[in-house]
């Protein structure tokens, strides 16, 4: 894809511009506490949080927080894409899996 994103310990993400020599491009600030991982699926970035809480942006909307997932009882921590299908790994050693389409 045309961004490259980055989360840390400040709460936010951080996307760059690959095409313009990764020139930061946005910064998303939704979470409350430090962004563990990023992933991303066409134009959705998905981030996994201390916060407990995934979070949906879609590039192709100027980075609109499209969707929030906050059933899990502990960190996020891990985010991963198969198809339309998002896995996000917790801390209470659970793995759920949304479907970005619904």
């Amino acid at each position: 894809g045309p961004f490259l994103a980055a989360g840390g310990v400040d709460r936010k993400v951080r996307v760059y511009d690959r095409a313009e020599e990764f020139r930061l491009t946005k910064v998303l600030d939704d979470a409350t506490d430090w962004i563990r991982s990023v992933a991303w699926n066409g134009p959705l970035l998905a981030s996994g949080c201390n916060d407990e809480i995934v979070r949906i942006y879609d590039a192709s909307k100027e980075f609109m927080l499209i969707r929030t997932l906050g059933d899990a009882s502990d960190v996020i921590l891990s985010v991963a894409w198969s198809g339309h299908l998002l896995a996000a790994a917790g801390g209470d050693q659970q793995v759920r899996l949304y479907d970005a389409r619904e």
